[in-house]
C-alpha cells in the first residue's frame, strides 16, 4: 500500500510486474511456454482498473496449471489485490458528486440551456459501450467533456487518445472510433461512466473538438430548437465518428433491449474546416464586423453594446486562428453580446449556437386532439380541427412556402359550420412576412398599418429613417366574421409575431396566452469569406404605435399564466382556457360566418 509509484502505472505494467516479480515460475521449458502464454492472452484485456481487479479471481482459478508454489499465488495475489485496491482508490471518482440527476423527460418536451467550460472536462482510463450481444464498442485512455443544464448532464462527447473499435455491431463492425456523441438520462451518468474509469478532471482541456460535435449533432436527437431536451431513461444515443469516414449512430432501447442502427446518418460526418493564415482569418473577422458596424439597426436600442471596443477585443484572437471553424467561434462569441435572436454564424453550412434565452413553451402538442378533437393535417404546417360543440382550432406552426395561403384558405373553409375559431401560433417560429399578410386578410375588415420599422440610412449607428407603416389588406373575397381567439407564446417569433400584430388589428380577434418573443429583424445573410457567413437583422421592429417590442415581446389581451409542470400528458391550460372563452364569444352557426367559394375548396 505505500508503494505508490503504481498509481502511475499502466494495468499491463502492474499485471507483469506481480506476475514477473512475484511469481517464481519453475525453469523449464514447459512452464516458461505456459507463462508466456498467460501474458499474451491477459495482457490485451487490460484496458482499464476494473478489468485489472476482474483478472484477479479468473487467473487465481487458472494460475495453478502454470506454476507450481500455492503459497506464493497466494501472496501473490494479495499483492495484486493491494496494488489494485490503492490504484482504485486514487483513480476512482464518481462524477454523480458533481452533477445531481434531478430532471424527468417530460411528454411536452422542452429545450434547455446548457454550459459547458473546463470544469466538466474528465479524463477516463477506458469507455465502453455494452448494452448486450448485439453492441460492442471499446476505447482507451479518452477526454470525456459534458454539457450539463444546471447539475444535469444532458451529453458527452467522448474523445479517445487513440482510436477506440466497434467490436461487435450489425453495421459498422470493425470499424476504428475517433469520437463518441453521447445522449443519455442524466440518472445514467455513472452507469455509463462507472467510478473505477473515471481518473479526474482534465488539467489541460481541449473543449473546441467537443463543442464543435455538439454544435454539429446537437439536432440529431432529443432536442427542441437546436437546444438539448431530456432523454427519456431507457433511451440512449451512441454516435460515432470514424476514420472510415462513415457516421454510426445507434438508438439504445434498454427496455426492450434493442439496438437500432440508423443508416440516414452514414454519410453526414463532421465537416473538415478550411486553413487559414492569419491574415485571412483576420479579413473573415473583419468583414463580419464591418457587416455589422454598416447594416445593424438596433445599435441605438442597445446603449450598452461599445462596438469598436469589441473589435479591438476579438480582433487579436481571430487573427490567431488557423480554421475557419475557429474564426467563426471567435465571430460568434462576439456576436453574442448583441443578445439578438436573428444574429447568427454559420460555418461550412452548419450554424453555430447563436444567442439564446429562457423561452418556455406554453402548448403541449400531445394534448390538443384531447381537447378539441382529431386533427386533420394539410400541410407540415396546417392543420385543423373541429370539436364537438362546434369550436374551430387551427394550428399553424410556420409561414414558409409557397403554398401556405391556399392551404391555409382550405383549412379555413372547413370552418364553415364552427361558431367561433382559435387559431394557435404558439410553435410558430415565423417564414415569411407575406403569408402572414395573406392568413390575417381573411379576417380583415379594412386596410390597416399593423406595424412599423426603422432601417439604417448612413455609416453612423445612429442614421436611421423615419418609422415606416407596414400595411396589409383584407381580402375580396372571403372573410371570417365570427369570434376569433389568437394563442401566443414565447416561441411565437419573428414573422409570427408581424402575424399577431396583424391579427390584433382585425375586428372579433383576442389575443391570449403568453407575450412573444420580441425579436424581428428583417435579416440579411453576409458572406464574410472561407465558408462563413453571418444573420445581419436590418430593421428595428415597431408595432403599430410606434413602440419597439424587441426582447420585450408583444403583449396579449388576456394573459394565461402557466409553468412547463401544467403541460403534461395531455394537459394544455392555455387552449382550454381559450375554448372556454370562446364558448362565451362565439355565435350560432347560421350567423354571419365566411363566404368561400368553391374553387378555393377542396
Amino acid at each position: 500500500r505505500q508503494n505508490l509509484p503504481f498509481v502511475t502505472e499502466s494495468p499491463q505494467s502492474i499485471f507483469v510486474f506481480a506476475f514477473s516479480d512475484r511469481f517464481q515460475c519453475e525453469p523449464n521449458v514447459p512452464e516458461r511456454v505456459a507463462y508466456s502464454h498467460l501474458l499474451q492472452t491477459w495482457i490485451p484485456s487490460l484496458q482499464s482498473l476494473r478489468t485489472l481487479q476482474r483478472s484477479i479471481n479468473i487467473i487465481s482459478c487458472n494460475i495453478p496449471a502454470y506454476c507450481k508454489g500455492l503459497n506464493m499465488l497466494r501472496k501473490t495475489a494479495h499483492v495484486f489485490a493491494m496494488v489494485c485496491a490503492v490504484v482504485g482508490t486514487c483513480h476512482a471518482e464518481d462524477l454523480t458528486k458533481h452533477y445531481k440527476s434531478t430532471l424527468v423527460a417530460a411528454a411536452n418536451l422542452t429545450g434547455l440551456e446548457y454550459t459547458c467550460d473546463a470544469k466538466d472536462a474528465w479524463q477516463v482510463e477506458s469507455f465502453r459501450v455494452e448494452p448486450h450481444s448485439d453492441l460492442s464498442i471499446q476505447t482507451g485512455k479518452s477526454q470525456v467533456v459534458f454539457g450539463k443544464h444546471k447539475s444535469n448532464v444532458l451529453w458527452a462527447a467522448v474523445l479517445p487518445a487513440e482510436p477506440g473499435r466497434i467490436t461487435r455491431a450489425s453495421d459498422g463492425q470493425g470499424d476504428q472510433v475517433t469520437s463518441i456523441w453521447l445522449r443519455f438520462h442524466p440518472s445514467r451518468l455513472s452507469e455509463l461512466f462507472p467510478p473505477d474509469t473515471v481518473i479526474g478532471r482534465d488539467e489541460k482541456p481541449d473543449l473546441g473538438q467537443a463543442k464543435q460535435i455538439a454544435e454539429f449533432k446537437m439536432r440529431s436527437s432529443y432536442h427542441v430548437g437546436g437546444r438539448p431536451s431530456v432523454v427519456p431513461p431507457h433511451h440512449t444515443i451512441v454516435d460515432c465518428e470514424t476514420l472510415q469516414e462513415k457516421r454510426r449512430f445507434y438508438l439504445i432501447d434498454s427496455k426492450t433491449e434493442a439496438v437500432q442502427y440508423v443508416s440516414a446518418f452514414e454519410t453526414r460526418i463532421i465537416p473538415v474546416s478550411k486553413s487559414l493564415t492569419a491574415g485571412q482569418a483576420a479579413a473573415v473577422f473583419e468583414s463580419a464586423w464591418s457587416g455589422f458596424d454598416r447594416t445593424y439597426a438596433m445599435f441605438t436600442i442597445k446603449p450598452g453594446i461599445d462596438w469598436p471596443k469589441l473589435r479591438d477585443r476579438y480582433l487579436p484572437r481571430a487573427s490567431q486562428a488557423t480554421t475557419a471553424r475557429d474564426v467563426a467561434g471567435v465571430i460568434n462569441e462576439m456576436l453574442q453580446h448583441l443578445a439578438d435572436l436573428h444574429v447568427f454564424v454559420e460555418v461550412d453550412g452548419q450554424r453555430l449556437p447563436s444567442f439564446n434565452r429562457e423561452r418556455p413553451l406554453n402548448a403541449n402538442i400531445r394534448a390538443i386532439e384531447h381537447v378539441v378533437g382529431k386533427l386533420t393535417h394539410e400541410s407540415k404546417q396546417i392543420s385543423w380541427a373541429i370539436s364537438e360543440d362546434r369550436l374551430g382550432y387551427i394550428l399553424i406552426s410556420g409561414l414558409s412556402g409557397n403554398d401556405l395561403r391556399e392551404t391555409f384558405l382550405v383549412s379555413l373553409s372547413k370552418m364553415s359550420s364552427a361558431r367561433g375559431l382559435i387559431l394557435d401560433l404558439r410553435l410558430n417560429g415565423g417564414g415569411n412576412e407575406l403569408n402572414g399578410q395573406s392568413i390575417a386578410s381573411y379576417f380583415l375588415d379594412q386596410e390597416r398599418v399593423y406595424a412599423k420599422s426603422k432601417i439604417r440610412t448612413g455609416v453612423k449607428h445612429t442614421d436611421l429613417s423615419r418609422a415606416r407603416e407596414r400595411k396589409f389588406r383584407p381580402s375580396k373575397d372571403n372573410r371570417f366574421e365570427k369570434p376569433v381567439i389568437v394563442l401566443q407564446g414565447q416561441r411565437t417569433m419573428s414573422s409570427a409575431e408581424a402575424l399577431v400584430l396583424m391579427l390584433k388589428q382585425c375586428p372579433n380577434v383576442t389575443t391570449m396566452g403568453d407575450r412573444t418573443a420580441g425579436s424581428s429583424g428583417n435579416p440579411a445573410g453576409v458572406n464574410c469569406g472561407a465558408g462563413v457567413f453571418v444573420n445581419i437583422p436590418t430593421w428595428i421592429p415597431l408595432d403599430a404605435n410606434g413602440k419597439t417590442f424587441d426582447s420585450i415581446g408583444i403583449i396579449p389581451d388576456r394573459s394565461i399564466s402557466a409553468t412547463p409542470s401544467d403541460f403534461r400528458e395531455k394537459s394544455d391550460p392555455v387552449l382550454s382556457a381559450a375554448m372556454q372563452h370562446l364558448q362565451t364569444q362565439s355565435t350560432d352557426a347560421n350567423a354571419a360566418g365566411i363566404n368561400i367559394r368553391n374553387k378555393d375548396t377542396r
